[in-house]
């Protein structure tokens, strides 16, 4: 009612000539109408008002169609501002209009980038505008759906990878008015499918070039893909083998083994390696096959692979060496037994030899004595007295002197031979029992000398105890031997675990050895020139080769002058 009266009022003061409003009317039942509602004044030849002459159209149907499209352009406008993709609208007689969040999308605050469709244009990469704007113009002929995918450049020029869809809206005539279409961000996807494109190129690249022939086949055991390697050992290409059996590719007796390993590695889930002859166009050839289970994203076993490598050429030499071993096991065992013969025989001989030199003593001293009797001419007794005296005495003293040193070296040579037939019991060894057990037998000579000796505790070795005695106490016995006289002694004695062995040290401040003898001391009957100390010159060849039946080692650090270290290396336990 006010906008009737305000609108009369501009009728009658003669601002307007005509008025027009929309008004709503109450019916009788109480509904609401919309009605287009005109008026005009009628004046007369004075000019003064007659009536009012006022046209009402009913326009309900027509509010109520605005209302609906007045909601449903709201209801997409929240859709639009609300997802992630970015919703476009393209008036084809104006230009492009953006909805939603395209700004955010590039990297822009809100109202930076341009909306306009040269705006847009001008944005894509340069090598993408073609292909952008072909399938733009297809799109408006009709001729194809729009779906395309482009870069285009957001702040600071960086570059986004985009998904676009669209489609043409006409009107009731038919004509092209509309352009509706989404654009969403795929960066992302587009940076992870690189990302694996390289990976599959990187994984390929190392397939082909490394020397093992690879295969994968899938839960039915069909085969799935091979690389270049194995497929030129088959005689066709990679992918001729994809869908394949093994009794496809094999022997039936062959087919059937690979076959069974196959299904038993996919069914226990774990890696096998196997090492496999088989004849080859009448070659016997090995190879060495590692198999594992391929499992899926959720775990699921879906297939096997296989990494195969000819190792026909390691196992001949296997054999050779094995062969080889057995010869120089055999020779060795041949020359322990001469050893032990030779040495063995020779003492016989050589029992006779020292028996007949006494006896020869003995036989000289009754001539001496009968001489001294007066029993024999005083020019015979001038003449025999230095050959009974002097010249017959050295000579027995020489043989008596040889005898002994053979002796020696018999003895050593027996007991070398026995160490090499000697059989090795392994058990775990109190390595603090035996030391100390070793210490006490050397009591008398360490009081004597006046050695200090410090034993660390030492960790359990698994060796023979027999001769790992004997290893210790040809070592600890030599520290006493060597012990520099102008200082006092100090004998340490430590170990210490390193990996699956043990490392036993002993440890002395005595004369030391100059390093060009520090290898040749292991050697068989070899004693250092001058060297003012006695010995047959076997422990330490007894000690090294005690070790190395035990699987382990000797070695020596040495300074001359300033002492030396000799470690023992055993198994651990």
């Amino acid at each position: 009612n006010e906008l009737t009266k305000k609108l009369l009022k501009e009728l009658l003061s003669g601002e307007k000539s005509k008025i027009r409003c929309r008004k709503r009317y109450i019916k009788k039942d109480g509904s609401i109408v919309w009605a287009d509602v005109s008026t005009v004044l009628q004046k007369d030849k004075e000019g003064k008002p007659v009536y009012y002459i006022t046209e009402i159209i009913d326009i309900t149907d027509r509010k109520q169609a605005e209302e609906s499209l007045r909601k449903s352009e709201e209801r997409f406008r929240i859709i639009a501002e609300s997802i992630t993709d970015v919703i476009y609208e393209w008036d084809l007689k104006d230009s492009i209009q953006w909805f939603g969040n395209v700004d955010a999308l590039l990297g822009y605050p809100a109202g930076a980038f341009s909306r306009t469709l040269d705006g847009w244009i001008s944005a894509l990469h340069p090598e993408d505008k073609e292909n952008v704007l072909a399938a733009i113009e297809k799109q408006l002929q009709g001729a194809v759906p729009y779906n395309v995918e482009y870069r285009i450049k957001g702040k600071d020029d960086v570059l986004y990878w985009w998904s676009a869809r669209g489609s043409v809206i006409t009107d009731e005539r038919g004509e092209k008015i509309k352009w509706l279409g989404a654009v969403t961000d795929i960066t992302e996807r587009k940076q992870a499918e690189e990302t694996l494109r390289m990976n599959e190129a990187r994984f390929r690249t190392l397939v082909e070039n490394i020397p093992q022939k690879i295969f994968m086949k899938d839960r039915k055991v069909r085969w799935i893909s091979i690389n270049e390697k194995l497929a030129h050992d088959f005689g066709f290409r990679p992918e001729d083998v994809v869908g394949k059996m093994n009794a496809d590719l094999f022997p039936p007796e062959l087919a059937a083994k690979y076959q069974a390993d196959d299904v038993r590695i996919m069914e226990s889930g774990k890696t096998e390696e196997l090492e496999e002859k088989y004849i080859r166009e009448g070659r016997e050839t090995w190879v060495n096959t590692i198999k594992t289970p391929v499992k899926n994203a959720t775990g699921e076993i879906v297939g096997v692979l296989g990494v195969f490598w000819d190792i026909t050429d390691r196992k001949r030499l296997e054999e050779k060496l094995h062969q080889y071993t057995m010869q120089i096991e055999q020779k060795s065992r041949d020359l322990e037994q001469i050893i032990y013969v030779t040495s063995h025989d020779l003492r016989s001989p050589l029992v006779n030899v020292q028996g007949f030199a006494k006896e020869l003593a003995r036989s000289i001293r009754e001539l001496m004595e009968a001489i001294n009797a007066g029993d024999i001419s005083e020019e015979v007794m001038r003449r025999m007295a230095p050959i009974l005296k002097k010249d017959i005495p050295e000579s027995l003293e020489y043989i008596q002197s040889s005898i002994t040193q053979m002796d020696m070296q018999l003895s050593a040579l027996l007991k070398l031979s026995r160490l090499g037939r000697a059989a090795i019991n392994v058990e775990q060894l109190d390595m603090n029992r035996i030391v100390s057990e070793i210490l006490k037998t050397l009591e008398f000579v360490a009081k004597e000398k006046g050695v200090k000796i410090k034993v660390e505790e030492l960790p359990p070795c698994m060796a023979d105890a027999a001769q790992t005695n004997q290893i210790f106490l040809n070592l600890i016995e030599n520290a006493h031997k060597y012990l520099d006289v102008k200082r006092p002694g100090v004998i340490r004695i430590s170990g210490n675990k390193q990996e699956s062995n043990v490392v036993y040290c002993i440890k002395d401040n005595g004369v030391g050895i100059a390093r060009g003898y520090q290898e040749k001391i292991f050697e068989i009957f070899y004693r250092i020139e001058n060297s003012k100390y006695s010995g047959e010159g076997l422990g330490l060849a007894i000690t090294r080769q005690s070790a190395e039946k035990q699987n382990g080692a000797v070695w020596v650090e040495s300074e001359l002058g300033i002492g030396s270290k000799f470690f023992v290396k055993l198994p651990g336990i």
